[in-house]
């Protein structure tokens, strides 16, 4: 008969008792750590004694001497039998017995989604998703928690907006062992914003400048800041900006900068003077046509 965790058999001149217990701290009826089956016995009807204890651990069999037997659990399921030999000599029952170990914490495996930028930050929302295996016995939960916030009980992929944000995932095997991962996310969906300052300089008429213009800008929004401002003048290569750019006079291709010579056409003289084709250094300001401000240009005459 059986009491407990005590298996009694008795016959006509032996009496003999067999218990058993497991040795762990426990989560679920699970152990987490090392542990062992602890088997004794007893024989109480003198002569006869109990030279052996002997059984089966996952199918495969033990033996210890005398009255006592301690067997290590091994990871995972242990399924036990076991019996006390007496000197009686006659076939006593089995006893039987289950253990399972998991020491193995969890891991947890996830990848960030979203539109990637500079500086390992993201240009779009993210989406955050978390799985969890590695344990032995199996996950029990997974939760997280989002910038200092309660934990919450993850159900699937949730999105991560604008910011800097600290995400911490536990996950807790059935046995009870647990681990976390903590993820950092930076989020900017943020356009910056560019203000051109009013453009400096003497103006003229139909929106020239009679002279250099000097053009000024600022960039601000999104929250990781302005990286590199950039500029480029007149479809050409782009370079770093750094301060206020200067704008020069936009010469037509007849008219060389100012210094150049060019063969310049004379009209006729008025009667009485006759005309030379002189070459004249062109003057410093585009012609009159291209700006508000007037002026004219020398030539020599003479007299027949």
């Amino acid at each position: 008969m059986t009491a407990g965790g005590l298996l009694i058999e008795q016959g006509a001149v032996t009496s003999r008792s067999l218990s058993h217990h497991r040795t762990c701290g426990s989560a679920n009826g699970r152990c987490r750590g090392s542990a062992s089956l602890e088997i004794s016995s007893s024989e109480t009807i003198p002569p006869y004694s109990i030279p052996a204890i002997e059984g089966t651990r996952k199918g495969a069999t033990f033996a210890c001497n005398g009255i006592t037997c301690s067997v290590p659990l091994v990871e995972g399921v242990n399924n036990f039998t076991f019996r006390a030999l007496s000197t009686w000599g006659d076939s006593p029952r089995m006893g039987n017995a289950s253990g399972s170990v998991d020491t193995q914490a969890p891991f947890i495996n996830g990848s960030l989604s979203g539109i990637a930028g500079n500086g390992g930050r993201f240009v779009s929302a993210v989406e955050v998703p978390a799985s969890a295996g590695g344990a032995t016995s199996g996950i029990g939960s997974i939760v997280y928690s989002l910038d200092g916030a309660p934990q919450a009980a993850y159900t699937g992929p949730f999105s991560a907006g604008d910011g800097t944000h600290s995400i911490v995932f536990t996950a807790t095997g059935i046995a009870g062992n647990g681990s976390s991962q903590n993820v950092h996310v930076n989020v900017d969906t943020g356009q910056p914003a560019i203000s051109i300052d009013p453009v400096s300089g003497t103006s003229g008429d139909n929106g020239w400048f009679a002279s250099s213009a000097t053009v000024s800008a600022s960039a601000g929004g999104g929250i990781s800041g302005i990286a590199l401002p950039q500029y480029s003048v007149d479809g050409g290569p782009s370079a770093a900006y750094a301060g206020p750019v200067a704008a020069r006079r936009n010469r037509p291709a007849h008219h060389p900068p100012a210094g150049g010579r060019t063969e310049i056409p004379i009209p006729p003289p008025p009667a009485g003077l006759s005309a030379s084709s002189e070459t004249a250094r062109s003057p410093a300001a585009p012609p009159p046509s291209h700006r508000g401000n007037t002026g004219s240009i020398p030539y020599l005459l003479s007299r027949r």
